[in-house]
């Protein structure tokens, strides 16, 4: 079975409104002159999203003070970096609902795969290029939204399980299977939905070794770069998707890129996802 372009962009409408809301948040917070206004009425268009980032802001963490009756005072108390993440966990939490019947990989798999990868590239990125670490977030959370794409697509087209052969790369089945990868599938629906260049380079290269190295006027490699270096470490550290071991070059490759001590750089990218996940967690409970 091939799919298209427009097979992909058929499924946008199915998948959970807050994946783009979440994204386009991500976009709003680059810019200099934002408002948390102007991303509270942004949240408000999404009821599910409204009611958890309320939730979350009255919590463990945030509420100890007077509760928050409404979005925009929520999202005052939570600030821009916290609104990202609790968004983007939410979007991982519900575009894994239902799991990846043919990448054989269940929503909590999924989920928590996402908020590594992207708690991780943003730690990276944040360290380098500030300005970029919600895309680079964003492309961690969004990194699997094609799979999710090409399971909905083949599922509406009828198509039945194929068992991705033992040690065959999880993008080679892919593009056997469909015609097409998760990367191109999630670059095309990133690209409709106008997302910056840099996320969706961030996505679409998440594989390719090229993408990564800092090559001049190439702003998009520090987020490629990022997303592979904490997705391959999330693998190392049991956190993996099934198919994708192998698919990225050694950490040690990754860091030599930067100029970092893979030694070094590792075990602080490590204790930092940790950390962050556990603090997301408890955000997450309380937003439940």
């Amino acid at each position: 079975m091939n799919l298209t372009s427009s097979d992909i962009l058929a499924v946008a409408q199915s998948l959970p409104m807050t994946t783009q809301l979440f994204a386009q948040v991500a976009q709003l917070l680059r810019e200099a002159d934002v408002s948390l206004d102007d991303v509270a009425r942004l949240i408000r268009t999404d009821a599910v999203a409204s009611f958890r980032v309320l939730q979350g802001a009255n919590g463990v963490l945030y509420g100890l003070r007077e509760p928050c009756s409404d979005v925009e005072s929520a999202v005052q108390r939570l600030g821009g970096r916290e609104i990202n993440r609790l968004l983007g966990a939410i979007a991982a939490q519900q575009m894994g609902a239902a799991g990846l019947v043919f990448h054989g990989v269940t929503g909590a798999q999924l989920r928590d795969n996402a908020l590594r990868c992207a708690l991780g590239a943003e730690w990276l990125v944040q360290r380098l290029d500030p300005e970029n670490a919600p895309s680079a977030y964003a492309a961690g959370i969004l990194r699997s939204v094609g799979k999710v794409a090409l399971t909905r697509a083949s599922l509406r087209q009828g198509g039945g399980r194929v068992l991705r052969p033992a040690g065959q790369l999880l993008p080679s089945w892919e593009r056997e299977l469909w015609g097409l990868d998760s990367a191109a599938a999630g670059a095309i629906l990133l690209s409709s939905w106008r997302l910056p260049a840099v996320l969706v380079a961030g996505v679409a290269e998440q594989f390719d070794a090229v993408g990564a190295k800092p090559t001049e006027g190439n702003r998009h490699g520090v987020i490629t770069w990022a997303v592979q270096l904490a997705a391959q470490t999330a693998d190392r550290s049991g956190w993996g998707m099934p198919g994708e071991t192998g698919c990225w070059p050694t950490a040690e490759d990754l860091c030599v890129l930067r100029g970092e001590d893979a030694s070094e750089l590792t075990p602080d990218l490590c204790a930092a996802v940790d950390a962050q996940m556990e603090r997301l967690q408890t955000v997450m409970g309380d937003a439940a």
